[in-house]
């Protein structure tokens, strides 16, 4: 099994049993956070990438394409490979 879908999987599994989770994509502050993250001069650029793509998860979850579940553990985990990229020095 490809390690991304078993992270999926056992998030899913996790967030199921949540009391609720917190659809950031309507919160002002948060999308004040990442539109000024995305200007930030030097501002690594996988770092923009992944706010297009929490851009893109967002338009997804208010389609009804997936839930903010889903949406989470999709945004995680890319957040999570970068965050490893980054650290180790490949970009």
């Amino acid at each position: 099994m490809k390690p991304y879908i078993l992270f999926i999987i056992c998030s899913l599994s996790a967030l199921c049993f949540a009391e609720e989770i917190p659809n950031y994509c309507h919160d002002e502050e948060t999308n004040l956070q990442w539109k000024t993250l995305e200007t930030k001069p030097g501002i690594h650029p996988d770092l923009v990438d992944l706010s297009k793509y929490r851009d893109e998860i967002c338009a997804r979850i208010d389609m009804g394409e997936i839930d903010v579940i889903e949406g989470t553990a999709l945004f995680e985990y890319r957040r999570e490979l970068v965050m490893d990229r980054i650290r180790k020095g490949m970009f």
